[in-house]
């Protein structure tokens, strides 16, 4: 998801650089303070909370990798699910520059796969085309919906199922608690090497658009609370209800989110609202 931890820096920089320079201790001692409570207010905390999982939990779980990185973690763009063994479902932006809102080539990227551990050697697979939703505005929020198709079909020890209508609308009561999974930032500030897990509950869309307003989605789904969120690089992966027989039911995508893991939850496409979207690019040639 989109942070804002670049601005706390910024803001630790420009106040530092201009208080030592130019502020009496006294003074200085008051920025210190505002400062201090700028960053606790508004400034990216990263996941909180979130444990390991090994991948024989999660085996859908993919990354999306981009080439020219020093290592496996510094190349996790995004995160992504299997629903088969040839299309990963993840979200549209993940293929956009964040800031000229230019589509990135799809021989940028490649997948990591059958990995919870990128220090280790993680299996990687050539991506043949990359499919965003026409729909989709790298400017807007709404239709954040992709399908990469795979050069290879993947030996993956379990796919992710996509849930029916009526099955997502009863997995959505605010208070529901499902799970969300990725690579991304953790509480040190970096990429985590470990796949982590977290449980986030349901938040109603009424009290969610208290936080973001006209940008939310009109089908948007919202989860996560105060410590409980997932945040940058961890886009694309799922937001899914874990099921004790190993079939887990993907509800969402991330999509993005205010400042992680505070009070404002986190975003997600819901998958439900793309099913015919999704059945009709997979049956495509």
């Amino acid at each position: 998801m989109n942070c804002v931890r670049a601005w706390a820096v910024i803001a630790v920089v420009a106040l530092a650089t201009v208080g030592y320079g130019n502020t009496s201790a006294g003074a200085l001692k008051q920025i210190s303070d505002e400062l201090k409570a700028w960053i606790e207010k508004y400034a990216e905390p990263t996941i909180y909370n979130g444990k390991p999982v090994k991948i024989e939990f999660s085996p859908w779980q993919v990354a999306l990798l981009q080439f020219g990185a020093a290592d496996t973690r510094s190349a996790v763009v995004c995160g992504g699910v299997s629903i088969d063994s040839v299309w990963v479902l993840t979200a549209a932006h993940c293929f956009f520059d964040p800031t000229t809102k230019s589509r990135k080539p799809d021989s940028k990227f490649y997948v990591g796969y059958n990995a919870d551990d990128l220090t280790k050697a993680v299996a990687k697979v050539k991506i043949k085309r990359v499919v965003v939703n026409e729909k989709y505005d790298p400017r807007g929020k709404e239709f954040d919906v992709a399908l990469v198709r795979l050069d290879t079909p993947i030996p993956v020890r379990g796919f992710m199922r996509l849930p029916s209508q009526a099955e997502a609308t009863a997995l959505i009561k605010p208070g529901t608690r499902l799970t969300t999974t990725g690579w991304g930032l953790t509480e040190a500030g970096v990429k985590s090497n470990l796949l982590l897990e977290v449980e986030v509950p349901v938040v109603g869309f009424s009290d969610c658009s208290k936080h973001y307003n006209a940008t939310l989605p009109a089908n948007a789904i919202c989860a996560g609370e105060q410590g409980k969120d997932a945040c940058s690089w961890d886009s694309g992966g799922p937001l899914f209800k874990r099921a004790e027989d190993g079939q887990s039911v993907q509800i969402g995508i991330v999509s993005y989110g205010n400042v992680c893991g505070r009070e404002s939850p986190g975003v997600y496409t819901p998958v439900a609202a793309h099913l015919d979207w999704i059945a009709k690019t997979r049956s495509a040639k």
